[in-house]
């Protein structure tokens, strides 16, 4: 679907996307400084909100993960203007939802794309032997990093990747993810 970039508004998107179980929500650009006031916020809001330490920890890393990961994708200089973000944590019946919203480049869809269903289609020991092999190998991502960001989210939380891909205009769309675990 082509959208008009004026038509397509992230702020519209993440006020359809907040409800009353969000329990935390970032809309901004995601410079360094700005990285570190998130991921101090998230700190606090788990310190304060979870007895469990092992709840904490994995939320806290399943946060760590994303934002990095949405951090070093927007340092892509060919995205111009299109820096903003929306990072969203929601609760309901101990199953957790991290949403997030980016803009990407159309050319990296189809590879993103392709990713994504292969790290879906592996169970928890391919994974694990991916995750290994990435680690060994050391194959960099076209966001420059070890490309272990979205196995490593797969992993973590134990579940499929959730995914949706918007065409902006001719240059741009707009990548939503959706990573969910239970706590059991």
């Amino acid at each position: 679907m082509l959208m008009n970039i004026s038509a397509f508004d992230i702020k519209e998107r993440y006020n359809k996307l907040a409800r009353k179980d969000t329990i935390f929500s970032y809309l901004g650009s995601l410079t360094h400084h700005e990285l570190n006031h998130v991921l101090k916020s998230i700190e606090l809001l788990l310190t304060n909100n979870y007895s469990s330490k092992g709840l904490k920890k994995k939320l806290f890393n399943l946060l760590i993960e994303i934002t990095q990961n949405l951090f070093n994708y927007l340092n892509n200089p060919r995205l111009e203007d299109r820096n903003a973000v929306f990072v969203f944590m929601t609760e309901s019946d101990n199953t957790y939802k991290i949403i997030t919203g980016n803009y990407l480049l159309n050319s990296e869809v189809a590879g993103i794309k392709t990713r994504i269903e292969m790290i879906n289609s592996l169970n928890n020991e391919e994974l694990r032997e991916l995750y290994r092999s990435i680690l060994d190998i050391g194959i960099v991502s076209t966001a420059g990093g070890a490309g272990l960001g979205l196995v490593d989210l797969a992993r973590k939380s134990g579940r499929k990747l959730s995914y949706r891909f918007e065409e902006v205009d001719d240059k741009f769309s707009f990548f939503t993810l959706e990573v969910t675990f239970t706590n059991d």
